[in-house]
C-alpha cells in the first residue's frame, strides 16, 4: 500500500468496532454508589424535617 493512503475499512463508519460479538454478554451495572447516595439523600431528608419539626415543637410550647 503506497503510503499516506488509508487500509480498507479503517475509515468506514459501518461494522463492529472492538471485536467480532459487541454486546453479546450484557454486564449488569454496578448499583452500590446509586443506593448509598439514595440512603445519604433520605437521611438528610429526614434530618432536615426533624429539625423544622423540631423547632415548630419548641415554637408552640
Amino acid at each position: 500500500m503506497p503510503p499516506g493512503e488509508t487500509p480498507p475499512g479503517e475509515d468506514s463508519t459501518g461494522g463492529a468496532v472492538g471485536g467480532d460479538q459487541p454486546n453479546a454478554e450484557p454486564v449488569t451495572p454496578n448499583r452500590t454508589p446509586m443506593i448509598i447516595a439514595l440512603i445519604a439523600v433520605g437521611m438528610v431528608v429526614l434530618l432536615v424535617a426533624a429539625f423544622f419539626l423540631a423547632e415548630a415543637v419548641v415554637h408552640v410550647h
